[in-house]
């Protein structure tokens, strides 16, 4: 799963102008990544979405999204002459990132990550140590990254963007 964001008018303008200028856009776009990889590792520290929203509480203990950690330590950011991509890897982000109900199937299926389901009229897993089991489990949408459902790029990663190409631009035209 990535994301990939264009920004508005002010991002562009600031994009427009490196390159007029001749400038490499390379170094920007990939501190622009970086910076939004650590806006979107910050929503697991606070256990909320890009946009200020507290995700939805778990039924085992702790935080939500942060059982092994996996998922937070799998973002990365990329980025290249137009572009600034921050994601992840891990198949199951895109539930949580939209949100999904899982229902036990009777019939055989390629199932989540690409896992094979046989024979399953129950769901079995683990909270708090203890098995549990249900036809049906519903998984709250818990955003990790901006999309255009939950209003596009966020006004902080837009203006850190925004104030990290026009700082390559001023940088470039001292040089």
């Amino acid at each position: 799963m990535k994301v990939t964001i264009e920004g508005d008018r002010e991002l562009f303008r600031a994009l427009n102008g490196i390159t007029r200028a001749g400038l490499n856009t390379a170094p920007a776009m990939q501190l622009i990544a970086e910076t939004w990889r650590g806006l979107a590792q910050g929503g697991f520290r606070s256990g909320s979405d890009p946009y200020g929203n507290s995700w939805k509480a778990v039924h085992r203990n702790g935080q939500p999204l942060r059982d092994t950690g996996r998922l937070q330590r799998s973002i990365e950011g990329r980025g290249s002459k137009t572009r600034a991509t921050t994601g992840t890897n891990v198949c199951y982000a895109i539930v949580h990132q939209e949100g999904a109900t899982i229902t036990a199937d009777a019939g055989k299926h390629v199932g989540l990550c690409g896992t094979e389901t046989k024979n399953a009229p129950w769901l079995r897993f683990k909270i708090n140590g203890k098995w549990a089991a249900s036809r049906k489990v519903v998984i709250p949408q818990r955003r990790i990254f901006p999309d255009e459902e939950g209003g596009g790029l966020p006004r902080n990663w837009e203006d850190d963007a925004a104030e990290i190409l026009v700082g390559h631009l001023n940088k470039g035209a001292k040089a």
